[in-house]
């Protein structure tokens, strides 16, 4: 190659550098602990939200990000007609955090138990869908229960993810009803 080309390619590969480097290349982190007591704005440990859904609205609003759920039981009141957590797209939900970490990598889903609870979610009835999926989305250590998908809508007490394709891993899925018009006409 000729001098001229070995340039070319330096400033394409230094400027691909600096972009993926850069601060804005890295999606932001927000934080969830339902024991915080303090400041909430779920920027770090020490200021998180105490409420899941905070955070994943924050994320959405920043262009995408993850969202570092804490063990505990989260079974709060939802503010929609479902009783659900909703996913958003470009937001990747992560539990089994103790509260401490900075790498996600050093979390542990099977020891620091995150659950998010539906069973009393709409006004102390169980949710109709505990979590509501999105397309580029991951939902990732939880245990999610105490969905009831009846009388309408009948699909997803769980998780509904109709339209959408959200990852799911290291995930439990118990105490979560559902029925689909034709069981319930069949007595099922």
């Amino acid at each position: 190659m000729n001098n001229k080309n070995d340039r070319g390619i330096r400033a394409i590969l230094l400027s691909a550098f600096i972009v993926l480097t850069s601060p804005f290349a890295h999606a932001a982190i927000w934080y969830v602990d339902k024991d915080n007591t303090g400041a909430q704005d779920g920027t770090s440990w020490g200021t998180t939200y105490t409420t899941i859904q905070p955070a994943i609205d924050a994320a959405y609003g920043d262009g995408g990000g993850e969202v570092w759920v804490a063990e505990g039981v989260y079974d709060e009141q939802r503010g929609n007609d479902t009783g659900s957590v909703i996913m958003a797209g470009g937001v990747h939900i992560y539990g089994g955090f103790a509260g401490d970490e900075t790498a996600r990598g050093e979390r542990d889903w099977e020891t620091d138990i995150t659950t998010i609870d539906g069973s009393t979610a709409r006004g102390g009835s169980p949710a109709y869908h505990v979590i509501i999926g999105a397309d580029n989305a991951t939902l990732d250590g939880f245990t999610i229960t105490g969905g009831h998908a009846q009388p309408v809508p009948h699909y997803g007490g769980g998780t509904y993810n109709w339209d959408s394709s959200p990852t799911v891993t290291n995930c439990t899925f118990t105490g979560d009803t559902a029925f689909g018009s034709e069981l319930a006409e069949n007595g099922g």
